[in-house]
């Protein structure tokens, strides 16, 4: 299946004990820097968004990373192999990973021009199948009228502002809303992880320098990536930054793990989404364990007007739609914590 495009959709699958379908609802919004619209039926939501070309985006906001792209989250289900069943068609979805590290919610990203979402605009019966075992049902009740309104939103306002459609997204484009006048574009090949360190600060905050690498990473540390892989993993460098953020003349660690290659029981990047990752911050205080936990893209280690060190979180908008994004965390001398200058 696909993974690029231009308008991301993200697709989250919040499945109860109950399986009966609800009426769809569809919300749209359009701010200074970026539009979206979700669309709910059941307990199933398909979100699309893509900031607007030639604005800011506000801090912390991170671009999808796979444009024309659909998320599908599957919370709670506690195995990769997952099936969507529509009208009797059966779509594997490629491997689940869970951004979490815990299992709790997996996700996976596939092309907006995928014949899986062709298919959902057709509308039908939804089955979600887990390792052989159906766990979800959903009539075929119009809410797939809901959802084509939802993209068709999504892709008139990304061609009004001249984003070019990918070519893998011409089909889908031209069916939501006429041919395509824009030259399409290729898909691109390798569209990567976000950067450790966050190139757009706001305003009144400099990137902290940071101190250099050790030769081995603290020993708590290091048995609590052991452990959260299941074994033994691999540490890109890049995503490790070494400052003192608790104030007590001591090197602490944020640990990105988009650059976690876990080797164990689990394997690869297990505790990234299509976007966001698991980020750690290992303080000297606690003896460099019991890591203070975050979800996002980055981590970026920053200096505010006074003089004070913190971290500032980025993510996607499901990460800071609540302004967990907006300032940075510093420390208070007991756990980190998030203040304005």
């Amino acid at each position: 299946m696909g993974v690029s495009g231009h308008a991301a959709l993200i697709a989250a699958f919040v499945l109860p004990s109950a399986v009966l379908a609800q009426s769809a609802e569809l919300t749209t919004g359009t701010t200074d820097h970026y539009f979206y619209a979700s669309t709910s039926f059941g307990a199933i939501t398909l979100t699309c968004s893509e900031s607007i070309p030639g604005t800011t985006p506000p801090p912390g906001f991170v671009q999808p990373p796979f444009p024309y792209a659909v998320n599908l989250w599957l919370p709670e289900l506690g195995a990769p192999d997952v099936v969507i069943d529509l009208d009797g068609t059966a779509y594997q979805l490629p491997p689940l990973s869970s951004p979490t590290g815990d299992g709790a919610v997996l996700e996976v990203a596939i092309g907006m021009g995928d014949p899986l979402i062709l298919d959902m605009l057709d509308g039908g019966a939804v089955r979600v199948i887990v390792e052989g075992q159906e766990i979800a049902a959903y009539p075929d009740d119009g809410w797939n009228a809901i959802l084509r309104d939802g993209l068709a939103f999504c892709d008139a306002t990304a061609r009004g502002y001249g984003v070019p459609v990918p070519d893998y997204a011409v089909e889908v484009s031209a069916l939501l809303n006429g041919p395509v006048s824009t030259p399409a574009v290729p898909a691109a090949q390798d569209l990567g992880y976000a950067p450790a360190r966050n190139a757009s600060l706001p305003a009144g905050y400099t990137l902290a320098p940071l101190l250099p690498l050790d030769a081995e990473p603290p020993a708590a540390a290091a048995a609590h990536v052991a452990d959260m892989c299941g074994g033994g993993f691999e540490t890109d460098p890049a995503g490790v930054q070494v400052l003192d953020i608790d104030g007590d003349g001591q090197r602490d660690y944020v640990l990105n793990y988009s650059y976690v290659d876990c080797q164990g029981t689990l394997t690869g990047r297990a505790f990234c989404g299509a976007a966001n990752c698991s980020l750690q911050v290992f303080l000297s205080s606690r003896g460099h364990a019991a890591p203070e936990e975050f979800l996002g893209v980055a981590l970026d280690a920053v200096t505010d007007a006074q003089g004070r060190v913190g971290l500032l979180l980025s993510g996607t908008a499901s990460v800071c739609g609540d302004g967990a994004c907006d300032s940075p965390y510093y420390w208070t001398g007991t756990d980190l914590a998030r203040q304005t200058p």
